[in-house]
């Protein structure tokens, strides 16, 4: 045996396995900001974190991918965070080449292709979820007629199955008015061992006609589906309203269902 091939290749393959767990680590704490109209926060060190943690570790010059509902968008050049502190405190982006990230143009901090599927609007065959979304306002002492806002159908974890989310109302969110038998419903809906599963994310239900309150009702849209830390499954993002006001919520899908791992906006 060749003792000097052998040390030799030991020590070749102790390099790789250092340089590939170096990498390993390199692409975990890495920070993947999120915006949309503002810095949302994001992913580092393998974990969710907020606009305030992550902005101090997002470089000026980094390269974002850009994404649309239903596509991949340009790449950009985006600044370090600028911290807004007039009216509303936030962290803010700016892009280079004209690009302005807001509830159509969602940027992400990171190389990976995000838009591993692509979300889909449902504008036919409705009336299954109507009838569900009438089940809903009847249960709660709503006489209105259910609306479908969106229906989006969306394959989030790349197992052949679709999710589908449904966002019903007739509330006006941008009014600081409530009217008797208006609402906002969100609902979730997934196969779980060949069962139809529905998750309630947001309901609000208006019995009475109120005014003259710095309130409104509260209104809601899917507006991306992406895969912002590249593991493979798609975290869908919503973007709330009211008067005044709105904020984005960003929701992670696991075999438990959707679970809400960043929120930020801004309003009066």
């Amino acid at each position: 045996m060749n003792i000097s091939r052998v040390v030799k290749v030991l020590f070749l393959l102790f390099i790789i396995s250092v340089a590939t767990t170096a990498m390993a680590v390199e692409k975990q704490s890495a920070a993947i900001p999120v915006v949309a109209d503002l810095l949302l926060g994001g992913w580092m060190n393998g974990s969710w974190v907020d606009a305030d943690t992550i902005a101090s570790h997002v470089p000026a010059g980094l390269k974002y991918s850009t994404y649309s509902f239903d596509g991949r968008g340009s790449d950009c050049t985006g600044s370090s965070p600028r911290y807004e502190e007039e009216g509303c405190e936030y962290y803010a982006v700016d892009f280079a080449d004209g690009v302005a990230a807001n509830d159509s143009l969602l940027a992400v901090g990171s190389r990976h292709d995000g838009m591993l599927r692509r979300p889909k609007l449902q504008t036919g065959g409705l009336k299954p979820y109507e009838e569900l979304v009438a089940r809903y306002l009847k249960n709660n002492g709503i006489s209105a007629e259910p609306e479908i806002q969106q229906l989006v159908r969306v394959d989030l974890d790349g197992d052949g199955s679709e999710e589908v989310l449904i966002v019903a109302g007739n509330a006006d969110s941008s009014r600081p008015v409530f009217f008797e038998n208006t609402y906002s419903l969100v609902l979730f809906r997934r196969l779980v061992a060949g069962k139809v599963i529905t998750e309630v994310l947001h309901q609000h239900y208006y019995h009475e006609d109120s005014e003259g309150m710095a309130d409104s009702p509260s209104g809601y849209k899917t507006v991306f589906a992406v895969d912002i830390n590249g593991d493979g499954s798609l975290e869908l993002i919503l973007r709330g309203s009211y008067y005044e006001g709105f904020w984005y919520e960003i929701y992670e899908f696991t075999g438990k269902g959707l679970k809400k791992v960043l929120s930020d906006g801004l309003g009066a």
